[in-house]
This record gives C-alpha cells, structure tokens and sequence, in this order.
C-alpha cells in the first residue's frame, strides 16, 4: 500500500547514510536553568512529581550525560547506571526530522501500567479511570524542537518521534483533518483529541519504521505487531472509559480510528504465521515488568524483542527502546 511504501523508502533512505556521530558535552547555563524551571511546575500531566524527583536526584549527584550531534543536543538524566540511551538510532530520529533539536530526557522508571481498582459513580462499581500518571511521558512547545521534554524511560522512543511531530509543526491543520464544519470550528477538546491522535497514529508508524532498518518484510510484521497490540489493549481501555471520548481517547481508540482510515489497522485481522505468533509470545515474556500484555501495560507499542535491544544497544532489561 502507498503510505507503507513511501513510510519504508524514508527509512531506507536513512540507512543508507552512516550513523550519526555523538559528541560528549558539556550542559550550558540557559539549559539548566530551563530543565530546573521546568522540573519544579507543578502541571497536570506530571502529577507525582516525577520530573521534580529526577532533578533533586541529579542535585544530589545522580548521573547527567549531554551528548550532541549535527542534528541536536541530547541531555539525559539517568535513574540509575544501568540505564542506556539507544545513541545510534536516535542519532538517526534527530536527522530525519532534520532540524538542531534539544531533548531533555529525564529517565524515570515508572512503567506505563492500567490503574487497578474501581470506584462507585451513581452507586454503580466502575473500573478506575486512566489518568496523565497511567499514559503519559512527554511534552514539548509547539513548533519549538529546542525544548522538547521526555521525563519517562519506558517507551520514550517512541515517545521521542510523537514529541518531535509537534516540535516541527507537522501536525495536521484543523481543515486537513476534516475539523472545520460549515465554516465553524468544532469544540477545542475535540481538536486536540484529532490532533494528537493523528500525531501519535504517525510515531507508532515511524517506530515501526525505524526499528525495521529498512527491511520491508521485519517493517510489515512491525506493523501488523503494533495493529495487534493496541486493537487488544483499547479493549482493555474501553472499560476504564465513562463516555466514548473519555481520557485517553486521543492517544488509543481515536489513534487506532486513523489507523483504520489510513487502511492499515486491519493488517492485524490477517492470518498470523506461527513464526509471527511465536516472536510476538517470545516478545512479551522477554520483558522484565512480567505485566507486559496489552491487557496490564498501558505502553503504546509493543516491547522490543531481544533482538531489536541487541541490535540497537541497550540491555536486555531496558525499557527505553
């Protein structure tokens, strides 16, 4: 299908190029100053305070490492010493948007897992809502790639490329997405929940994408891993959700709705060959938390298998690819 096709000749077209080379350096007064106003707001997406918490302990001596490159600045501030950036496919993110980025990445250990739980609303028991603490990992200003905040080490390369759909400004206009009715502009939630949908249906794919090296056939079974992990886990979503549109609708079924429009949500619905269904059961009892199935973690693409850690460098137990 075209959009698969010309997804994989972008990433072809970088792996042909050599690696990016990263440069140890120094962070500068501006960059501090701005990780430490940033660490100490108090927003609703970062309610436990996990951004404050990774500055004190970089305060009291945890390990900072700032890298740079052609194509951006790199700043890291590790929960602890085992943790590893995947530099070489990074390096190859910050070249493909093509801008000189800043990410500040603030590696705390919290996993992305479904709330446990119920509540009582109107005397009925309800599953517990997901909330900011459950899903979220990053944010960033808009069309502003210097300042491009990660503060989860689960899934933050994924997390990474839906940042840095936002800091180039490719999200989609309100008119391309088909928002504006008869002149009038619908409810702003409503154009959030499209925007970011749209902006998350695209990293997901970019993930895959860039995981696959290039390799058409490690691309589609990629993809149809990814159909099939979030058609599975927004089952899951569905009985954490009041309304249809409940938080967070935008980053799970209003995503897998553009998957569907795009024409590849379904991939998933295909027969699986033994050898998909085998990596995709060896893929998820390589994963450390143990509670990696889409129906216990909240993480938007699948845990890397064994493999992809080996080959992109970070340890079998790390969860930052």
């Amino acid at each position: 299908m075209a959009l698969l096709d010309a997804t994989l000749a972008l990433i072809q077209a970088e792996y042909k190029k050599p690696e990016v080379t990263w440069r140890s350096a120094p962070i500068n007064a501006k960059e501090l100053a701005f990780l430490e106003r940033e660490c100490t707001k108090n927003v609703e997406f970062d309610p436990q305070g996990w951004r404050k918490e990774m500055f004190q302990r970089y305060k009291r001596g945890g390990r900072m490492e700032v890298r740079e490159c052609d194509y951006g600045r790199v700043i890291v501030l590790y929960h602890n010493d085992d943790q590893t950036v995947p530099w070489g496919l990074w390096g190859r993110i910050l070249r493909l948007y093509g801008v000189n980025a800043c990410i500040y990445f603030l590696a705390h250990p919290a996993l992305r897992q479904f709330p446990k739980g119920t509540i009582r609303i109107n005397n009925v028991s309800a599953s517990y809502p997901i909330g900011p603490i459950h899903i979220n990992g990053g944010y960033n200003y808009p069309c502003n790639a210097k300042e491009v905040m990660i503060y989860r080490a689960e899934d933050a390369t994924r997390v990474l490329l839906h940042e840095l759909q936002h800091a180039n400004c490719l999200d989609s206009t309100p008119e391309q997405r088909g928002i504006l009715s008869h002149g009038k502009r619908e409810n702003h939630n409503h154009d959030t929940d499209a925007l970011e949908a749209e902006t998350e249906a695209w990293a997901e794919l970019l993930y895959a994408g860039v995981l696959s090296q290039g390799k058409r056939s490690v691309f589609l079974q990629l993809v149809q891993e990814q159909a099939a992990w979030f058609i599975e886990q927004n089952e899951q979503v569905k009985q954490h959700m009041k309304t249809p549109t409940q938080f967070p609708y935008r980053y799970t079924i209003a995503k897998e709705a553009v998957w569907r429009r795009w024409g590849i949500r379904d991939l998933a619905a295909k027969p699986s060959s033994k050898a998909l269904q085998a990596s995709h059961s060896l893929r998820l009892a390589a994963h450390t938390s143990g509670a990696a199935s889409p129906q216990h973690s909240l993480r938007l693409t699948p845990p890397p298998s064994a493999a992809l850690k080996r080959i992109f460098g970070v340890r079998p137990d790390s969860t930052i690819l």
